[in-house]
């Protein structure tokens, strides 16, 4: 039985908690001031990209959270399951390159 996912709420507790880090933890907070940084740059990567960089270190990190919300901010991207499917094969296909 699969279980519901609450997203108001875990988006509300997630905002919660990064504004608590940000004024509690020096480290968070200029990590936090880095990804806004990164994010909002007008650079050679298009927010797809930059999203779905950001959903492979929250899988790499194994966050749930975190995987939620890049799922989250892919589609609001306008990232469709087929980008997903042709960026992870893509990954996979470079991952056995590397170590073949």
């Amino acid at each position: 039985m699969s279980k519901k996912i609450d997203f108001q709420r875990l988006n509300q507790e997630r905002t919660d908690l990064n504004e608590l880090l940000k004024q509690e933890d020096e480290f968070f907070q200029k990590f936090a001031n880095l990804e806004t940084e990164t994010y909002q740059a007008n650079d050679a990567l298009d927010k797809k990209t930059k999203e779905l960089i950001r959903l492979t270190i929250s899988l790499t990190t194994r966050c749930d959270e975190c995987i939620i919300y890049h799922l989250q901010e892919c589609k609001k991207a306008g990232v469709t399951r087929m980008d997903h499917f042709l960026y992870f094969t893509r990954l996979k296909r470079q991952q056995v390159t590397k170590v073949s």
